[in-house]
């Protein structure tokens, strides 16, 4: 998993998100679902997802955009599925 928070040092910056996943060796374009603060990208073998608190209609359209404050800690890896714990 790889974790990120963007913190701007001066100013109001601007960041473009670009995130284009692929899978089997790039000839496969992900199944893309929305929730209110996640992005998945499901295959039939894996599932990423992408964790922010930036708005994610910028991230999928993606559209520059400013912030001024510590803008998100983006989580990015794969989904695994819950399994309850064997009793």
């Amino acid at each position: 998993m790889i974790v990120r928070r963007i913190r701007p040092v001066q100013g109001c910056p601007r960041l473009l998100i670009w995130l284009r996943p692929r899978f089997e060796n790039s000839g496969l374009k992900p199944y893309i679902t929305i929730g209110s603060n996640h992005i998945r990208y499901v295959s039939p073998a894996q599932t990423l997802r992408l964790t922010t608190n930036a708005t994610i209609s910028y991230i999928i359209e993606e559209h520059p955009f400013s912030f001024s404050t510590v803008l998100s800690t983006c989580c990015w890896g794969v989904t695994k599925a819950f399994r309850p714990a064997s009793r």
